[in-house]
């Protein structure tokens, strides 16, 4: 399990993480795990803002974010490969 970075879709400079495990196949956070505030991103590192007071349901995953779940459900996929369990159709 990696962390996903994730955005607020109305407030696209805050970023949050959470497992993938928290992460549907669409990009939404569903309350599976905890999240955790990162604040604004400033350089390399994050500054901390308040946290905007938008709903779970408004955090999407990043393009890295993306990228990282992906890899996640990759190596998922091929530890079931190795392990013939069934394997799902669509990642």
């Amino acid at each position: 399990m990696r962390h996903i970075e994730m955005t607020c879709k109305n407030h696209p400079n805050l970023f949050w993480s959470c497992k993938s495990i928290a992460v549907s196949k669409h990009g939404r956070y569903n309350g599976a795990r905890h999240i955790f505030y990162n604040g604004e991103r400033s350089d390399d590192s994050y500054k901390y803002v308040p946290e905007c007071s938008c709903p779970g349901v408004d955090l999407i995953w990043t393009e890295e974010g993306r990228k990282a779940w992906r890899a996640d459900r990759a190596a998922d996929l091929r530890y079931d490969r190795a392990r013939n369990r069934a394997i799902p159709k669509t990642i």
